[in-house]
């Protein structure tokens, strides 16, 4: 059996793949907006974006900005997790209240 050997050399710019929001309100994402990768910077502190995600549907969100934390929940009524800047989160879709799943991949620690 070959061996597979796999590295990554080269700095990920979610830009490249990503929907681009620059965010000054808080903001939910419109449909056309969904995509597997969405990248945001926000002008101003304590924002929310809102996803809006099916049961099971997924994402991976990116806070692009240099200084404000934005606030990432599902629904409404969902309390969320705040991203800082540059951090990365998995999220899995689901439209009850509280129950969406938010991984932060790379938690900075701000």
């Amino acid at each position: 059996m070959a061996k597979m050997e796999w590295k990554y050399t080269g700095g990920f710019d979610p830009r490249e793949f990503a929907t681009v929001l620059s965010l000054e309100d808080d903001y939910e994402l419109k449909d056309t907006e969904k995509d597997l990768f969405v990248a945001f910077d926000c002008s101003e502190a304590s924002k929310t974006l809102l996803l809006g995600l099916a049961d099971g549907q997924h994402m991976f969100v990116t806070n692009i900005g240099d200084t404000n934390a934005v606030t990432v929940a599902n629904l409404e009524d969902d309390t969320g997790t705040s991203l800082a800047k540059g951090e990365t989160a998995l999220v899995i879709g689901s439209t009850t209240a509280d129950a969406t799943v938010i991984l932060v991949l790379n938690a900075s620690g701000d």
